[in-house]
């Protein structure tokens, strides 16, 4: 092979496996918002990698374990852009066991959003000196969920009729959450015996774009 085709094939290579650049309008919104986080470090199967600062972030986010609340940009946006929902239902921490996680979707060949940073797993929720752990407190099908219908009355009828107050808090959250626009899905106990003690929360692949759409229109 000539030495030019050679070097032309090499950065062709080079190029194939580079990374893509920083989303820098998503870095951008987490700037603004005053958000306590690092670029980074360079995460297989993520497109903009960041590492929020659990201690500051609101709601408080503590993993169970060690693992750094690492994740994609967009999934940090989600978050912050569902602070109210959070704020208005008491909640001040998440404890979570996995927000990056490069693996395969259960019982399946598929990567998990899990491998592109855009989803959180979620086993706790904490606010107002009360623990809201998803296995013990969540109360299935107390309400509907999967058949669930967006019309007049759709928010009573998510949250349905639990019996505690507990109970009742994580059927909210579950439903305000659903219909937030910043999230693509939320599976619950009420999806499937995988999901019977946390909330899978995956956040949209262009929430930052969607926020700056809105801001220019």
């Amino acid at each position: 092979m000539a030495p030019w085709l050679a070097l032309l094939a090499a950065l062709a290579i080079g190029c194939a496996s580079a990374p893509p650049p920083p989303d820098e309008v998503c870095l951008g919104v987490l700037r603004a918002r005053g958000v306590a986080f690092t670029e980074g470090p360079s995460l297989k199967g993520v497109r903009t990698p960041v590492t929020l600062d659990g201690d500051r972030f609101s709601p408080r986010l503590t993993p169970r374990g060690t693992r750094p609340a690492q994740m994609d940009c967009q999934l940090a946006v989600a978050l912050v852009e569902a602070a109210p929902i959070f704020r208005n239902l008491g909640i001040t921490q998440l404890d979570y066991s996995a927000a990056y996680d490069y693996r395969n979707r259960r019982h399946s060949n598929q990567l998990s959003m899990h491998a592109a940073g855009l989803a959180i797993d979620v086993h706790a929720f904490h606010g107002a000196g009360r623990e809201y752990q998803v296995a013990r407190t969540f109360e299935r099908r107390r309400g509907a969920w999967q058949s669930l219908q967006l019309r007049p009355g759709w928010f009573q009828d998510c949250v349905g009729r639990p019996r505690t107050a507990g109970g009742r808090t994580l059927r909210k959250l579950a439903c305000r959450i659903r219909l937030d626009e910043a999230f693509r899905v939320i599976l619950t106990p009420d999806d499937n015996r995988d999901h019977h003690d946390h909330f899978h929360i995956e956040a949209r692949p262009d929430v930052a774009e969607r926020l700056a759409d809105q801001r220019s229109s």
